[in-house]
């Protein structure tokens, strides 16, 4: 029997017999939508447990990653924790996301130490232009547009104006006149010195310099604004997902990710979904028959109030006839 006839003919006998049917019918329904909504709850804690877990992974292999590309620039194992620490240690001195700045410092790095340059000179540009951007605001964009700029400054050991002038001068407002400052000339002068290219180690270094003098120490009293907690808040919960997986745990949460991924591969589960996929089509192509069919319930009690009352009219009406008589 189609569902649309059975609400006509229950409408239609709305006696004691229509009534227990629609309680069954009824009844059976919040059975199923209980057991439906209980699995679903469940799904859904399995698939947010599966988003935490993948973030963790990723952050883990982020860190490792980096740490793996630091250590074979620098030499050494040692050499490559040293800088790893430098780097963790600025960001949350400055107030910058590390995941941010770690791949544009690796560069940096890899490029210095490739143009021979030493540790500690590397470090300091890479300090001055994060003291720059904190203090003027430079978005992540801009902090890595300007690290970007120095790295292929170095690499190239030649500063260009398109360098200077495009790429951190955009990231860094005023870059042009602190440049021209750094090397002791105007910006006319600094421009012509441009045409014929100016190597890059001596302007870099000296540029640095001139933007810690500028910016150092006022990057120290602005790296506490609200944007700056936010994201040493970032920083924190980024290594808080490493050190989950740190030592024998990798081991284990990687059996359970591969559990997890057996069992959503399993055909039985898809089909599960597609199920659900198809009763949530079928709810909303009959959501008018679903109204009719809670109005009728709905005249059901109505129906019963209506019978209960009149019994009580009636026990009344023989109550009042008996002391009459």
């Amino acid at each position: 029997m189609a569902f649309e006839d059975l609400l006509i003919q229950l409408s239609s006998k709305l006696d004691e017999s229509g009534f227990k049917a629609l309680d069954k019918m009824e009844n059976k329904a919040i059975k199923k939508t209980n057991v439906l909504s209980n699995s679903l709850k469940r799904m859904f804690v399995g698939v947010m447990g599966t988003f935490a877990v993948k973030s963790i992974m990723d952050a883990t292999v982020k860190l490792d990653t980096l740490q793996r590309s630091l250590e074979a620039i620098a030499g050494s194992k040692v050499g490559g924790q040293s800088q790893l620490a430098f780097l963790r240690s600025e960001a949350d001195r400055l107030g910058q996301s590390f995941e941010t700045i770690a791949d544009s410092y690796k560069s940096l790095f890899a490029a210095g130490v490739g143009a021979g340059w030493g540790s500690g000179d590397i470090q300091e540009v890479f300090t001055s232009i994060l003291e720059a951007a904190t203090v003027l605001g430079s978005s992540k964009q801009q902090v890595g547009g300007a690290l970007l700029a120095i790295e292929q400054m170095i690499s190239k050991g030649k500063v260009s104006m398109q360098e200077l002038r495009q790429q951190l001068g955009n990231a860094l407002p005023g870059a042009m006149q602190l440049a021209a400052k750094a090397m002791g000339v105007t910006s006319q002068e600094l421009e012509e010195m441009l045409k014929n290219g100016i190597r890059s180690e001596e302007f870099v270094k000296k540029f640095a310099k001139t933007l810690h003098e500028q910016y150092g120490v006022s990057a120290t009293k602005t790296a506490h604004t609200l944007r700056a907690e936010l994201e040493r808040l970032g920083n924190a919960i980024f290594f808080l997902q490493t050190a989950l997986l740190d030592g024998d745990s990798m081991d284990g949460v990687a059996a359970a990710i591969r559990e997890i991924t057996r069992l959503i591969s399993n055909p039985v589960f898809l089909d599960s979904i597609n199920t659900i996929g198809k009763l949530v089509a079928f709810l909303a192509k009959h959501l008018n028959l679903i109204i009719g069919f809670s109005v009728i319930i709905g005249v059901q009690k109505l129906w019963r109030q209506i019978g209960l009352l009149r019994l009580e009219m009636l026990t009344a009406s023989f109550a009042a006839g008996s002391l009459g008589a």
